[in-house]
């Protein structure tokens, strides 16, 4: 499973000028790559086809740009990084933000990863607001977006049932949820061309790669499809 250490490496903020480094780049303003990929879409530069297998890894690398991301994920439909894993009929969910906070849309899998991102979210908006955790459940049918590699779905807030204040003790990840595998990386691959693409720089995108599978190597990955 990814680590907090490749998380925080590959799970970098958006945007893209030339002339910048790929590090600098995927550094910037929260929003800017969901919204630069919704730009190319909506301009046509970017097709239906190649948005949906390319959705997965810009939404996870940034994050924000919700309206944005809805309005592409109900003109493509569900997408999954995990094409083979069928998500059971009811699915918990986790959620770390900033106290005050409207209620996101992304939730991870992780009760874990949501207390991670409870401080890291808080920070992003102002230092001074306290984290604060959510849980619930949804539907398998109500999820637009599922990564097995990030842990993570995308759901319409109206969509989340029993949602609760907090994080029950004793509440770990599902056990269906397994360990993410090379191929599951490796889809990514499309989406990482277009990413650089998108910022006239498509040379990097391959050492892009290879760092997210070395990262995932370092962490360890599943066998499977």
């Amino acid at each position: 499973m990814p680590g907090r250490a490749s998380r925080r490496a590959s799970r970098r903020r958006g945007g893209a000028p030339s002339g910048q480094s790929s590090e600098r780049w995927l550094n910037r303003t929260p929003g800017a790559l969901v919204r630069g990929l919704h730009a190319a879409w909506r301009a046509g530069l970017v097709g239906d086809d190649e948005l949906r297998a390319s959705l997965v890894l810009f939404w996870c690398l940034d994050g924000f740009a919700e309206d944005e991301a809805l309005e592409m994920l109900a003109a493509v439909g569900y997408v999954t990084d995990a094409p083979g894993i069928s998500l059971p009929d009811s699915v918990d969910i986790f959620r770390g933000q900033a106290r005050g906070e409207r209620l996101g849309i992304a939730w991870s899998l992780n009760p874990e990863r949501a207390l991670y991102h409870a401080a890291d979210h808080a920070r992003r908006v102002d230092n001074r607001l306290a984290p604060e955790l959510y849980s619930g459940r949804v539907a398998a049918c109500d999820v637009l977006l599922f990564s097995c590699f990030w842990r993570e779905v995308v759901v319409r807030r109206e969509a989340i049932l029993d949602l609760r204040s907090g994080i029950p003790p004793g509440v770990f990840m599902a056990p269906w949820v397994p360990r993410p595998t090379l191929p599951q990386i490796e889809r990514m691959r499309p989406g990482a061309h277009l990413m650089f693409r998108l910022a006239g720089r498509e040379a990097e995108a391959d050492t892009y790669m290879a760092n997210l599978l070395k990262s995932a190597w370092r962490d360890g990955v599943g066998a499977g499809r």
